[in-house]
């Protein structure tokens, strides 16, 4: 059942079907329960591990259909395979005569007035898509079984890293059925699923206290395919002794540096820069607390102020994670796992866009300390498919409003009972 409500989910509704979305994501989140119920504390993990394949399997072959996304992947590919850098000309600046298949792929983009915002390990995956895959379709297949790759990858060492702590490997399950990870990562080809991938490799590898090569490698490849586990730095950095710390962070730095290579040969970064600075001073999307921020800026200004709240969200942020890093000692992985946590946690909860796929690195880290207030989420951010069932865009904020009361009950009551437990 659940493998066949994956396959309807990835074939059925359009982005727009939100009475369908919300049916079939509910019997899928309803069978998910069952799932897990019935493996709980169960060691043996080939019934669930083949269940979570088996549903991404079967996405590998139906074109994404909850996003548009993936024509941004497909012009981005083109421009690199025509030799041009998709950082350096915005979408409308590209001539018909430059690109093939220039005016069908140009009117499906969302984001025609911007730069892009993948980093080169993307665009890397997104070409060899593109030559291996020839039409769209095959492009949607080919970057689908890559990124297929790192998710396996990633659920093997979730599996031994959580064998190594000592704890039920059924915890994993929660992640890897997870339908809201299947459906946003394999269903609509976005990157976090495979970036969770190779951060769950670094994990590992921390864990076995292998901090010179292994962990920095596979961290760096995770900043390489999506910016945001930059902000995970600081723990790494300071839950070490001094005499790794330097060599660490060293290393750390010289492969970001060589994976982003392409952007400084090609002087690319103005442009890269402004695209990263568009999340902070004009998107908007299922935001929490910057809502109540805009909504006291409009009676205080009489309009938007995000171009100023934005940044400076972004730097309270920095400051707690800073403060956060400096003040636990402890360098247990657990402790680390759950510092990363409540980092991330702390960034959706400040973002002025939070789309379903950017909660699926909590999904993976709440997964290892037994949090479940990520999964809650996970369900409930699926009702912002609302905001595209109308004649015209419009977010629901009444639904936003929903969800992140029904959150943030869920942690504080877990946060009690954690302090309860701990306590005792």
């Amino acid at each position: 059942m659940f493998i066949v409500l994956t396959g309807l989910l990835g074939k059925w509704p359009s982005q727009s079907d939100f009475a369908i979305i919300l049916l079939l994501f509910t019997s899928l989140f309803v069978v998910y329960a069952l799932l897990i119920s019935s493996w709980k504390c169960s060691d043996k993990v080939i019934g669930w591990v083949a269940t979570g394949l088996a549903a991404r399997l079967i996405l590998i072959f139906c074109f994404p259909q909850l996003s548009d996304d993936i024509y941004r992947f497909y012009w981005d590919a083109m421009l690199t395979d025509q030799g041009i850098s998709p950082y350096r000309f915005l979408p409308a600046e590209i001539s018909h005569a430059t690109v093939a298949n220039h005016r069908e792929v140009f009117e499906m983009l969302n984001s025609k007035e911007y730069y892009s915002v993948y980093p080169p390990f993307n665009q890397l995956l997104f070409w060899i898509s593109l030559k291996a895959g020839v039409s769209l379709y095959g492009f949607s297949i080919v970057l689908k079984v890559l990124y297929l790759a790192f998710e396996v990858i990633g659920v093997i060492y979730m599996l031994k890293t959580l064998k190594a702590l000592g704890k039920s490997m059924w915890w994993g399950a929660l992640y890897w059925l997870n339908p809201l990870v299947i459906m946003e990562g394999m269903g609509n080809l976005h990157i976090e699923c495979a970036m969770v991938g190779l951060l769950s490799v670094s994990v590992y590898y921390y864990h076995k206290n292998q901090l010179h090569f292994k962990t920095a490698l596979h961290y760096a490849a995770s900043v390489a395919l999506k910016i945001t586990p930059l902000m995970l730095s600081p723990f790494l950095f300071f839950h070490q002794d001094r005499g790794s710390r330097q060599a660490f962070t060293l290393k750390v730095l010289i492969l970001v540096l060589f994976l982003f290579l392409p952007l400084f040969i090609l002087m690319d970064i103005p442009s890269f820069l402004q695209s990263l600075e568009l999340y902070f001073r004009k998107f908007e999307f299922n935001a929490g607390i910057y809502y109540i921020l805009r909504w006291v800026g409009f009676q205080i200004s009489g309009y938007n102020l995000i171009a100023y709240i934005g940044p400076a969200l972004i730097l309270c942020f920095t400051v707690v994670v800073l403060w956060m890093s400096l003040s636990v000692k402890s360098r247990d992985t657990i402790t680390l796992i759950q510092l990363w946590l409540v980092t991330w946690t702390a960034y959706l909860l400040l973002s002025t866009t939070v789309h379903p796929w950017y909660i699926i690195p909590i999904l993976f880290l709440g997964s290892f300390s037994g949090f479940l207030y990520p999964v809650v989420w996970s369900y409930l951010i699926t009702l912002t498919y609302i905001n595209y069932s109308y004649n015209q865009y419009c977010e629901n904020l009444w639904v936003v409003a929903i969800e992140y009361l029904l959150v943030g009950i869920f942690i504080g009551v877990e946060y009690f009972y954690y302090r309860k437990n701990t306590l005792a």
